[in-house]
């Protein structure tokens, strides 16, 4: 699917107008460099934007692009909570404006899926509020590795 740049300015406006910030900033926050790589990530891999219009898209140089693509894709095998909830979020954006994403999965939704399933096999689903199951996972979630284990 071709996507076009000013289509992707209204997913980024978007994006700021939720957050409250301007992922095209010159800023180096953890949090904007985060979101702005995630941006890069999705507009690579599923609708295989060239780097340089990306790149022009953010007012960066195509290496940026490069190197912030990697990133997420590195921290998604390493399963950095952070990146996760990020790419999620991002993800999130791009479904409002009816865009599906395709080959992207949260581990996140991995963990919710399995446990609604163990439920169901275990026939007590009618006993469990998929809320809480929902709260259960975010909990989880939210935990140090080491709490988990």
């Amino acid at each position: 699917m071709q996507i076009r740049e000013n289509f992707v300015n209204s997913l980024i406006d978007k994006y700021n107008e939720l957050w409250r910030t301007d992922i095209r900033s010159k800023r180096r926050d953890r949090k904007l460099v985060l979101a702005r790589q995630c941006f890069f990530y999705i507009l690579r891999t599923q609708y295989r934007m060239r780097y340089q219009e990306i790149a022009n898209i953010f007012d960066k140089n195509h290496a940026s692009v490069i190197h912030g693509e990697r990133v997420i894709r590195d921290m998604i095998y390493i399963g950095d909570r952070d990146t996760e909830d990020t790419l999620q979020t991002v993800v999130d954006v791009f479904r409002l404006h009816s865009l599906d994403i395709k080959s992207y999965v949260s581990p996140k939704s991995v963990m919710l899926d399995e446990l609604e399933k163990m439920v169901k096999a275990m026939r007590i689903l009618d006993e469990v509020d998929p809320q809480e199951i929902k709260r259960i996972v975010d909990n989880v979630w939210k935990a140090k590795p080491s709490e988990v284990a």
